[in-house]
């Protein structure tokens, strides 16, 4: 379980091969903006390409939580379907263009 302060105004729904495949819309935070309350042992880093992104998952149910972003370091991007009360639905994302590998 984690905690994040974010805009939902703003999110992304990106086209590079792992992106397009989970299909989740991103919403974006900094990095002292994400806390991990629980369950953090359950976590599963993912790198692919260039390693430079951390891409994280659940090793219980297997959804992608949350990736330290490539270009922005110190910025997350979480998963919006895992936000508690959020209508993903309702989320315009801005179709973002990352490597189509």
């Amino acid at each position: 379980m984690f905690s994040v302060k974010t805009d939902l105004r703003f999110s992304t729904l990106c086209d590079c091969s792992l992106c397009r495949r989970r299909g989740a819309a991103v919403v974006r935070c900094h990095e002292d903006d994400l806390t991990i309350v629980s369950g953090e042992a359950s976590l599963r880093l993912y790198q692919f390409n260039s390693k430079q992104a951390q891409h994280y998952f659940c090793t219980g149910c297997g959804i992608h939580t949350f990736y330290r972003l490539k270009k922005l370091p110190d910025q997350f991007g979480i998963n919006a379907g895992c936000l508690d009360g959020v209508d993903t639905a309702s989320l315009t994302p801005t179709r973002t263009y990352g490597s189509r590998t």
